[in-house]
């Protein structure tokens, strides 16, 4: 069924972007370029931003949406850049295009909406242009755009959930993974990422370890995600003390486990089921009204 935001696009083609989210992340060190050397487990649901593209003769963009206040439409939205990176890549199969962006999503929210916008534009485009191109040699290349683009990228392209190391470009698929009901909290408060990595006290964690058998129901993932830790929670608890009301909130309304997602604000609450999650989004957003509050399934096995 098409949705009226999207029925109002007007271009041969829309997606709804992916979502990221950091079940569990370890910060286990630090290159000598400052880049921090993570050990994640990430999920992924298609229920983010909507991408609206259509052939034209000259390039385009367009900027909607609740949380379009946050960003800017020129040359470093990320929607721009990662159109830019194509046509400089692969200059001769480059057309112009129109894009519109209408941002569902918070910004600086932990989520991967901004990266997630960018692997939609290049996953895009790739179709589009016909390209000659492995979306994994075009994910590799993709970093440049930023850490999270190529598990964005990948997570788009294989519809399931991805162990990431490294910076972000060393990935495993997880495909005995089920898909998990979850809702999504933002209480509002933007976080930037280098605050984060700047109050972080300790960078050589204990890595992560995942077994691929054991996220084969929502049971066995909650038992495994018990181990686990988001090694950025801390120093981001100290920049957004409401987070705390957040998980508690998530927590009474019974969610099996809760957690911030990569560097925050949004916090996600894992469910029973579906209908168990819809039901405590709906009760969520009755008693903070303010907050951004979301129900969604994520890709998996059902």
């Amino acid at each position: 069924m098409i949705s009226d935001v999207q029925a109002s696009f007007t271009g041969h083609f829309y997606i709804s972007t992916p979502i990221k989210l950091n079940l569990a992340l370890h910060v286990v060190g630090e290159r000598t370029d400052g880049y921090h050397l993570i050990e994640s487990l990430v999920y992924f649901s298609l229920s983010g931003d909507y991408l609206g593209y259509a052939p034209c003769e000259n390039d385009h963009f367009v900027l909607a949406g609740p949380f379009a206040g946050g960003l800017i439409s020129d040359s470093d939205n990320l929607v721009i850049r990662a159109r830019d990176f194509m046509r400089k890549t692969f200059p001769e199969s480059a057309k112009p295009a129109f894009f519109q962006l209408v941002k569902t999503l918070p910004v600086a929210s932990g989520i991967g909406g901004g990266s997630g916008d960018a692997a939609s534009v290049m996953s895009i485009l790739r179709q589009q242009w016909n390209l000659d191109c492995s979306c994994e040699k075009l994910a590799a290349m993709s970093l440049v755009l930023g850490a999270d683009v190529p598990m964005c990228l990948l997570g788009l392209e294989y519809q399931q959930p991805l162990f990431v190391k490294g910076i972000g470009e060393n990935v495993m698929r997880l495909k005995e993974a089920c898909s998990v009901a979850m809702v999504l909290v933002n209480h509002g408060q933007q976080i930037a990422t280098q605050a984060i990595f700047k109050t972080l006290e300790k960078r050589n964690n204990p890595p992560l370890k995942i077994d691929p058998m054991a996220l084969k129901t929502v049971d066995s993932l909650v038992e495994v995600l018990q181990e686990t830790r988001n090694d950025l929670f801390t120093p981001a608890l100290k920049i957004a003390p409401q987070l705390a009301e957040v998980l508690s909130t998530l927590d009474a309304c019974g969610a099996l486990f809760s957690r911030m997602s990569g560097t925050g604000a949004t916090c996600f609450g894992i469910f029973k089921d579906r209908q168990e999650a819809q039901q405590a989004a709906l009760f969520i957003k009755s008693m903070y009204p303010k907050w951004f509050v979301k129900s969604i399934m994520t890709l998996g096995n059902i």
